[in-house]
């Protein structure tokens, strides 16, 4: 008779244990998915500031934001105003232009120049 009650008492336990088992299981699941849906919802809201940053540094590029600081900012020209923009003058030789690049000027001549306010002979 006690061998019965003991088996019973322990089948008893390990079921109570097994049941205790799954609650817990259940709550870590629960909880993970919560953690996982408010995961998707900050990655959604990352995603959306990454296109928002995109296309922000897009306008900001364009020459239509360039204009809008130039005349709100600086105050150069109404809404009015066209822009006109000549294309960039490029060098036919690359190399034209290293002669001046390379030189340079003595420190003597620089001074005289400073104090004379004359363009020096040497040039």
């Amino acid at each position: 008779m006690i061998k019965k009650i003991l088996i019973m008492l322990v089948a008893g336990f390990m079921a109570l244990s097994a049941v205790n088992n799954l609650r817990i299981q259940y709550d870590s699941l629960k909880a993970a998915e919560e953690n996982l849906l408010i995961t998707k919802n900050e990655l959604e809201e990352i995603q959306d500031k990454i296109k928002n940053l995109k296309f922000l540094i897009e306008y900001q590029k364009s020459d239509e934001y360039q204009y809008r600081i130039l005349r709100g900012v600086y105050g150069l020209g109404d809404e009015n105003n066209i822009w006109v923009e000549y294309p960039k003058k490029e060098l036919e030789d690359p190399n034209e232009n290293k002669f001046f690049e390379d030189r340079t000027i003595p420190n003597w001549l620089k001074w005289w120049e400073l104090f004379t306010k004359q363009k020096s002979v040497i040039e």
